[in-house]
């Protein structure tokens, strides 16, 4: 980590290790910070980076800027923004993705109890947005969905259905592998690249995560969180 003081500011910038920076700008000695309302959060902060739905291919800009909201709107971590806000228990927690023209990020706010929280929450929104299950495809995995339903007394969501995908995956380069651990990462690879399980195809980027997904987003209807549409196949439909 380096650091760099602008004095003329008053701002000292932390560059980290992956090259991201902080910027902090301390209260003067013997200033105190405006008050805050009672109950409102007192600690806000934003990351952002350059690009936003620039960077997409351009038939996908439109729903690219999009993304932010369907992230917001879908949960993170396999919570519903119901779960979500039961969890949080009436905390002031804001943590709202974004993504425009040139630039993409999440602005956040919180009280200082909760910062933990909100850093957990801002992480989660990152790597963990709740994916969904497309309803063209109900006659795949809708029995085995039933099947699980009726031996746990639930009905699993589109996380589940991952992991039986990942397990058969698993399974099948084990065979074609015969076991050999030199060669099971190699088959794995192979596997994930040409099988298509119940939640669709399970290709890999190079990044080694899901070159699709479906995605669904939520609003709050007559008091009630109600599935409001579905990102399916790079578009958005309802």
């Amino acid at each position: 980590m380096s650091r760099r003081d602008e004095k003329e500011s008053g701002i000292t910038v932390l560059t980290l290790s992956n090259g991201m920076e902080v910027w902090l700008k301390p209260l003067r000695p013997g200033a105190t910070a405006p008050p805050a309302p009672i109950g409102a959060p007192s600690i806000s902060f934003a990351v952002l980076a350059r690009g936003g739905a620039s960077l997409a291919p351009p038939a996908e800009r439109s729903a690219a800027l999009l993304a932010g909201q369907l992230v917001a709107g879908g949960g993170v971590g396999g919570m519903t923004p119901a779960q979500r806000a039961q969890a949080l228990q009436g905390r002031p927690i804001v943590v709202q993705p974004f993504v425009t023209a040139n630039a993409h990020g999440m602005n956040a706010s919180a009280r200082p109890p909760d910062i933990d929280a909100v850093l957990n929450l801002v992480h989660l929104h990152f790597t963990a947005p709740n994916v969904g299950l497309d309803d063209n495809t109900r006659d795949v995995w809708g029995p085995i969905s039933d099947e699980i339903k009726s031996r746990v007394g639930f009905t699993p969501d589109a996380y589940a259905l991952s992991v039986y995908d990942a397990a058969w995956i698993a399974a099948l380069s084990y065979i074609e592998s015969h076991g050999g651990s030199d060669l099971r990462r190699a088959a794995f690879a192979r596997n994930a690249q040409r099988y298509w399980g119940l939640t669709g195809s399970t290709a890999l980027d190079a990044n080694g995560d899901r070159k699709s997904g479906n995605f669904d987003f939520w609003l709050i209807r007559d008091g009630q969180w109600v599935r409001a549409g579905q990102y399916v196949n790079s578009r958005v439909v309802r």
